[in-house]
């Protein structure tokens, strides 16, 4: 197999992966989609985090995994975590937790349609940062989505 179709093959793999985290995307919006405004700021979705807190909460999740790409793509190491992922999302909780309902729903939409942009920027790359960016960036991405549409799910029984 020459090096040009290994390097198509591994872009058609990098576009499946964009490909799945906007089809999971879409199932989170869809599970926030059907509720009111009190079960928006309802407590509880999450551990103590309302589904508005959620709307922050993705939205830095989304912007960490458009700062990897970024590092990955920049040939710089991402640097580790000095806290654990606990600290991380409760220090982030305290920066945003007093925003507006619109305000945090505005970000996260823009946080994702940045994070989107940022790993399209992967494409051209070679097939091992392609490979990178998305091992780098999954749990932050689709998975993540999934995690909190099923709380959601369970919460007020709706499916996406």
């Amino acid at each position: 197999m020459s090096s040009e179709a290994e390097s198509d093959f591994g872009a058609q793999a990098f576009q499946n992966y964009l490909s799945l985290i906007e089809t999971h995307w879409t199932k989170w919006l869809d599970a926030i989609a059907g509720l009111d405004d009190d079960q928006i700021i309802e407590p509880g979705t999450c551990g103590e985090w309302s589904v508005k807190d959620l709307f922050g909460h993705v939205a830095v999740w989304d912007e960490v995994a458009a700062s990897k790409a970024a590092s990955i793509l920049g040939g710089q190491d991402q640097p580790p975590f000095t806290e654990t992922l606990d600290e991380f999302n409760h220090r982030t909780w305290l920066g945003f937790r007093d925003r507006s309902q619109s305000d945090l729903q505005a970000w996260m939409l823009e946080s994702h349609r940045e994070m989107v942009l940022a790993l399209q920027r992967a494409l051209p790359a070679a097939d091992d940062i392609r490979e990178r960016v998305e091992y780098a960036t999954i749990d932050d991405t689709w998975k993540h989505y999934d995690e909190h549409r099923s709380q959601i799910e369970s919460r007020y029984g709706t499916r996406s």
